[in-house]
């Protein structure tokens, strides 16, 4: 027999020649990373496909969260596709563990920001530490105060905690940090219970970097709104430097350092264009909006940028906005579920856009034409606001609130991704992470898989925080009737199992044990047969 994984942390297939070397190996030992369900069973119809091997059994152990299996993925056609094209034999055994926990406690840390403070004149920095504890198992839980651990830079705490509710929420606590620490790291701990992955959570904290804005327009009055909205921090304390540009002053020592770009002037010519994607793809952020000539000839603008280009302007009294996305991204509703007031814009006018079809609009306006696009990217982030921050066009300066937020979310995501500190999500394994010193986390990971355990590393001058997904936490179990029609056509047996019982698994491995030892037995009785005497010719 021959022995194949794919798993959620590394993209090659590992092969083993026996049940002991599989067993010895660290393929199975536990990661951080969400599986990619649809992905995985592709790359593994895909072995068969190539490698062509004989009858193969196909088991997948899974706990049936609906993150990991992804009912809508396109993967899931093509898989049935591809398996439905075979010549041999393929038989998919699902070995699930669809049990919720009786009793889970979670920890999901949503802030850990090092700020300075003024008191009595005297300057002092603290640890602002935000999070969330949930639990799930039950429909009532009473109110308990738990010792969860508190660890900020190797020092270890006991921090009570008074649970209430399904989900308690801790804010703006401060800890106090000496001046002369830059950067750190902590941990919180929750006492351990029937799921101890969720029982941990770390995070890294470091001194902000500057809060500098490039406003590149041809026309500055207009875009008056744009400077003061990204000259004021939300803390009122922390400097903002906004520098205005032309767009042939723009190159990569301009933009080094800088967490926003509001484009307000035609679109980039190919060089600066150049410039623009390398600053994207270091974490920059970048914005345009309508460009002057664009409002005063109502022609297009011949340019693009990544596919998009402005295709005209279109004047319309009361135009409304019709939706937008609330869950997510620069308008998602705030933490306390209120969300931004785009209803409440004044629109007198828009320009029109020609976009790729993967890109996404945040918001549109009546007729479909898009308010807010994002255009897809690797790293950093790009967008499109049809909008005009000129007052004659839309309210979108003097009403305040939808420009300020939105301008604050993409510099506070460009200063993310210029900080000596970084929160991660558990991935794919990273070939670079072997360079990696952990520092804190599970001490029997391996170096080439730090990306996809949870922990503290140090990656040259900078600290990672890896952390599980946070639709890990969600228990959103699927159902047999969204579960079966993922393999139409194929056959599948399914075997469900509490966490640690391998009674299935022995009933199912005895179960092709005794077909074998039929089998073997009707060989054994077909030779032993006594032949029939030749008769005479």
């Amino acid at each position: 027999s021959h022995w194949v994984v794919f798993d959620s942390v590394r993209t090659q297939a590992q092969e083993f020649e026996s049940l002991a070397e599989l067993d010895s190996s660290s393929v199975f030992a536990p990661s951080a990373a969400r599986a990619d369900l649809p992905s995985m069973l592709q790359r593994a119809a895909e072995y068969i496909q190539v490698n062509k091997p004989g009858p193969t059994e196909l088991w997948i152990c899974s706990d049936l969260q609906s993150g990991d299996w992804r009912p809508g993925d396109g993967n899931w056609r093509l898989f049935r596709d591809t398996m439905a094209a075979m010549p041999q034999s393929v038989r998919v055994h699902l070995l699930a563990y669809p049990d919720r926990p009786a009793v889970d406690r979670g920890v999901w840390v949503q802030q850990a920001e090092r700020t300075v403070q003024f008191r009595e004149n005297r300057q002092e920095y603290v640890l602002k530490l935000s999070f969330r504890i949930h639990r799930t198992g039950g429909e009532n839980y009473p109110d308990e105060t738990i010792p969860a651990q508190l660890t900020i830079d190797g020092v270890t705490s006991e921090l009570p905690i008074v649970l209430s509710g399904a989900v308690t929420e801790i804010t703006q606590q401060e800890i106090p940090l000496p001046d002369h620490r830059r950067q750190g790291w902590g941990s919180i701990a929750l006492p351990a219970d029937e799921c101890p992955s969720n029982d941990v959570f770390y995070f890294v904290y470091a001194e902000p970097p500057p809060r500098r804005v490039v406003l590149v327009t041809e026309n500055a009055e207009p875009n008056r709104a744009l400077e003061i909205a990204a000259a004021i921090a939300p803390d009122g304390i922390t400097p903002s430097e906004v520098q205005r540009l032309r767009p042939d002053q723009v190159d990569s020592l301009e933009l080094a350092g800088t967490a926003a770009v509001l484009w307000q002037a035609p679109l980039p010519d190919a060089d600066t264009a150049r410039i623009l994607q390398r600053y994207v793809e270091q974490g920059g952020q970048l914005m345009f909006f309508p460009p002057t000539q664009l409002l005063q000839t109502d022609g297009a603008d011949q340019g693009q940028f990544m596919g998009v280009q402005w295709r005209g302007w279109r004047s319309e009294q009361n135009a409304l906005v019709e939706n937008w996305r609330s869950d997510e991204d620069l308008l998602a509703a705030t933490q306390s579920g209120m969300g931004l007031p785009l209803g409440a814009l004044q629109i007198r006018g828009f320009a029109t856009l020609q976009a790729g079809e993967s890109s996404v609009p945040l918001a549109t306006l009546g007729g479909g034409n898009p308010l807010l696009l994002k255009v897809p990217t690797t790293a950093g982030g790009v967008y499109f606001c049809t909008l005009s921050p000129d007052p004659r066009y839309s309210s979108l300066a003097e009403n305040g609130i939808v420009l300020y937020v939105v301008l604050q979310r993409m510099i506070q995501r460009g200063q993310q991704s210029m900080q000596l500190s970084q929160q991660r999500t558990a991935g794919w394994a990273d070939p670079t992470s072997a360079s990696w010193r952990q520092v804190a986390g599970p001490p029997t990971a391996l170096s080439s898989e730090f990306a996809a355990q949870p922990g503290v590393y140090q990656a040259g001058d900078r600290l990672l925080a890896i952390n599980r997904p946070e639709e890990e936490d969600r228990w959103e179990i699927l159902d047999d009737a969204t579960v079966d029609p993922l393999f139409e056509g194929i056959p599948l047996d399914r075997l469900e199992q509490s966490a640690g019982s391998l009674a299935g698994i022995v009933r199912e491995i005895w179960r092709l044990f005794l077909f074998s030892m039929i089998a073997a037995m009707l060989v054994e009785a077909i030779l032993s047969m006594p032949r029939r005497p030749t008769s005479a010719a």
